[in-house]
This record gives structure tokens, sequence and C-alpha cells, in this order.
């Protein structure tokens, strides 16, 4: 124990213990008795540290509270005084350390405890002997709980073994259970597996036989179809004879009426009347050695760039020809095919 200074924190030094179940009001008291403080002469607080190399002083305002809630019982503390003038009654002077705030609770009520100067030891004789006898209380009760406890503790521990081993039995016929199931389930899946994979085969063989016998009914409608074309170009009605600027060219009205909005599809849609020549041909005044490329793109769709004469001038009056005829789909075949530079 100690007085605290502003500065070093301690200016004097004493030795003594005192009960860790005493109020703190009391043992400042004490404190105050063994310094030779007067009750009116000056007032004070109480400051504890733990006992280290560099002590950090806490203070100790409540002098109601006990000690024993202010430390850790397995640790040695320190405690110090805080002294201050008091003139009139009323304090003079702030705290030496500097730190604010005043005890509370009054040291006037432990005065009787203290006593005479035999007081404190008296009781604290006395509140050892009552704490040796509350200590033998509670051990006796200590020790009757904790063998209630372990009676206690043991059969519910045998109860939980019971049950566990119940727990584990149930848990080893389900897990056969499992395990049964789970053989069965992997046969069915390998079943199901080589199931799929039969019906993929199939599925891959119907799938090419589908491919052929589209192919087969493609080829046939085109076979069909040019079946068709070619017995009504056979026909005696729809095979025409025509005088293309002294070319003569023979083909069928079908052929003519192959683009629906050009001028050969209109002339031989039937809505027109045509004036034969002589020899049962219709004339045609146009370049009759460019007409063939006509003809040919009426009959394919297309033209062969490979067929097409070899400079751009001729080129240039097919496309012409095709304008005359209104046949626009010839005009921007041509016009790529001038574009991409096929023709020299």
């Amino acid at each position: 124990m100690c007085v605290l200074s502003p500065f070093s924190g301690i200016v004097e030094h004493r030795c003594k213990r005192f009960n860790r179940f005493e109020e703190v009001g009391y043992v400042e008291l004490q404190l105050r008795r063994i310094f030779g403080v007067g009750a009116g002469s000056r007032r004070s607080r109480l400051w504890i540290s733990e006992k280290t190399s560099v002590p950090r002083f806490r203070q100790l305002l409540v002098r109601t509270r006990m000690l024993n809630d202010c430390i850790h019982r397995d640790k040695s503390y320190i405690l110090a005084l805080e002294l201050a003038d008091v003139v009139g009654g009323r304090a003079a002077a702030a705290w030496p350390t500097g730190e604010p705030g005043d005890a509370r609770g009054e040291l006037a009520r432990y005065s009787d405890l203290a006593g005479a100067d035999n007081g404190p030891e008296e009781w604290n004789e006395s509140l050892r002997l009552g704490l040796a006898d509350l200590e033998r209380t509670v051990a006796g009760q200590v020790g009757l709980a904790v063998a209630q406890f372990g009676e206690m503790a043991r059969a519910t521990l045998a109860d939980t073994t019971r049950r566990l081993d119940e727990r584990r039995r149930e848990n080893e016929e389900r897990v056969k259970e499992l395990d049964s199931r789970a053989a069965a389930l992997s046969t069915a899946e390998s079943e199901v597996a080589d199931r799929e994979a039969a019906v993929a085969s199939e599925r891959s063989r119907l799938d090419v036989d589908r491919e052929r016998l589209n192919e087969d009914e493609k080829r046939f409608r085109d076979e069909a179809t040019r079946v068709e074309e070619l017995s009504q170009i056979t026909s005696g009605d729809s095979k025409v004879r025509l005088d293309v600027g002294g070319s003569v060219y023979t083909t069928s009205t079908q052929t003519l009426r192959r683009c629906p909005n050009s001028l050969l599809s209109q002339m031989f849609g039937g809505r027109h009347e045509l004036r034969r020549e002589p020899d049962g041909s219709y004339f045609i005044d146009r370049d009759g050695a460019h007409f063939r490329y006509v003809l040919n793109f009426l009959r394919d769709g297309s033209l062969d760039p490979q067929t097409l004469p070899s400079d751009r001038t001729s080129v240039r009056q097919i496309i012409r020809e095709a304008r005359y005829y209104q046949l626009d789909a010839l005009v921007d075949h041509l016009d790529h095919l001038l574009q991409s530079d096929s023709p020299q």
C-alpha cells in the first residue's frame, strides 16, 4: 500500500494485507489511519493496480463496493491512497494526480468497525472464522451436489449408451438395406444404359435411312418435275419457234413464261394474240446472237461465267437485251459478274 504523488505516483510505501471481502470504504479508512490522516483534515480516494514492474492504477470511487468485485483472486494488487487538502469542510485544491472524480459514500459508517487499534484485527479474525465456516458449508454442499451429479451422470450415460447402441443397430440395418437398394439400382442403371445405347444405335440407323429416303424422295420429285416439263415441252401446243433478228430458236412456252414479269412471259402468256410468220415462227426484232444467253438463263435460272463473252462490251450488250426483255434477275446476275471481274 502507498500514498500517490502527482509525478512518480508513490511518495510513501508500507506493507499490509487486506481481506478481499472487505468494502472499499473500510479499506480506505484503515489506510487513512495507517498514514495518520485525520478525519476532517484532508479528503482521500482509493486507487488499485495489479502488482507488476510498471503499475497501472485505476480509481475505486464506490466505497460500498466489495474489494473482491474489483480484482482477480489469482493475482496480487497494490492499494494507493490519494490525499487532497480541505479548508472549512470544502475542497481547497484539485487532486494531486490531476484526475477528476470524488469517492462516493461516507467513511463514518466504518468507524465502529475500525474502532480501536485492535478493532481491525478482531474484525478480520471474525471474518476469517465466518469465511472458514462458509467454506466448510459450501464444501459439504458442493460434495453432495457432486455426488448427486455423478450419480445422475452415470445414469444418464448408461441410458445414452443404451440408446446409442439401439441407434447403431438401426443404422447398421438401414445401411444394409441401402446397400441392397444401391446394388439393385446399379444393376437397373446398367440395364438402362444398355437400352439407351441400343436405342441410340437404332436411332442413328433410322436417321441414316430417313436421310436416304429424303434424298430418294427429292430425287424422285426432281425427276417427276423434269418429266412433266419435258412432257409439256414436247406437246404440240407448248413448242414455239422464234425468229430473233434472223436467228431461229426453238423453245417452249413454259420456258418463256419462267419469269412472270418479263416481256416474253406477257407475250406468250395467252392474253395477247401474236401474229405468226408464214413459216409458223414469231418474229422479234432484236439481236439474235445475244438472245441465246437470254434463253439459256430462262432454262437454267443462271449463266455459267465461262460461257459468256470474254469482253465487257459484249456482256453490257447482253445486259441491254435483258433490260429490254424485262429480266431483272438476269440484269442483276450479269452486273454482279461484271463487278467481280469475271468477264475480261
